[in-house]
């Protein structure tokens, strides 16, 4: 059973390849030395993916901490039942 965070990690993931791989293809079709306007936008999206890797291991740690408030909650109903 696959959750939603883990299905938007890898999609994440799978569309941050593809934007790198199409990036690296059309400059090697272009055959031109890389400029320092592509050096901005790889440092650009290198800091991008950083900024979502880290919101993405916030998220897991709230799913984390609401599972285990939960946890807690349903196993106290069933003890005071």
């Amino acid at each position: 059973m696959t959750s939603p965070l883990w299905t938007l990690a890898i999609v994440a993931v799978v569309a941050c390849a593809a934007f790198a791989s199409r990036s690296r293809g059309v400059r090697r079709r272009r055959q031109v030395a890389p400029s320092s306007v592509d050096d901005a936008r790889l440092k650009s999206l290198q800091t991008a993916i950083d900024a979502v890797a880290i919101e993405v291991g916030r998220i897991g740690e709230s799913q984390r901490f609401v599972n285990k408030i939960l946890a807690e909650r349903l196993a106290a109903r069933e003890r005071s039942s």
